[in-house]
């Protein structure tokens, strides 16, 4: 299905939508302004401090997590 289609494709669906709420959720995906993306100051700081202990060695490698894992599964 070529892009064209698609957009008439939606543009259909969309003339028979009556939820208020699906109406409101898609405006909100096209609109410029939209930036549900962003982290929430708690993500960020939460990353940061996530980011902090892998730079001081507090991490474990990811090669010794599946380790772990298969031991533990039996995988």
């Amino acid at each position: 299905m070529t892009l064209e289609a698609r957009k008439l494709q939606l543009i259909q669906k969309l003339t028979i939508v009556t939820d208020e709420t699906t109406l409101t959720n898609l405006e909100a995906i096209l609109s410029e302004e939209n930036d549900d993306w962003a982290l929430s100051p708690q993500q960020a700081e939460f990353l940061k401090e996530s980011i902090a202990e892998l730079d001081a060695g507090k991490g474990i490698p990811h090669k010794k997590v599946m380790q772990e894992m298969d031991e533990k599964f039996k995988v």
